[in-house]
């Protein structure tokens, strides 16, 4: 019995798995976004996946992916992001972290 309810897990995470995909692929196809890059993030503990536009202006693609590093990698700390130290932990606050990516296309906001 026990090697069945084991085997049922497994069945179930599979399954599970499958789901997660077909679900991003179709998120993928709804979106319908010309230029649309799919990235996958790796964290200490999980994965995740963000469709990440691009735009033909380089200054703005610059400003998106400026922060692509920080999806699932960072905190929010109140007053984050203002200076070198912050940056590299990724402790950010919102307007904080606006202001760093928009500094990162030479943009001061």
């Amino acid at each position: 019995m026990k090697e069945e309810l084991k085997q049922q897990e497994q069945e179930k995470l599979s399954q599970k798995l499958e789901l997660q995909q077909q679900d991003q692929s179709l998120a993928l196809k709804e979106a319908g976004l010309e230029g649309v890059e799919q990235n996958s993030i790796t964290t200490s503990s999980t994965l995740i996946h963000a469709i990440i536009p691009t735009t033909s202006n380089e200054t703005i693609n610059t400003v998106i992916h400026a922060g692509e590093k920080y999806i699932g990698n960072s905190v929010y700390v109140f007053g984050g992001g203002r200076n070198a130290n912050d940056v590299a932990q990724g402790r950010f606050d919102c307007s904080g972290f606006v202001a760093w990516a928009f500094s990162q296309a030479g943009i001061k906001v």
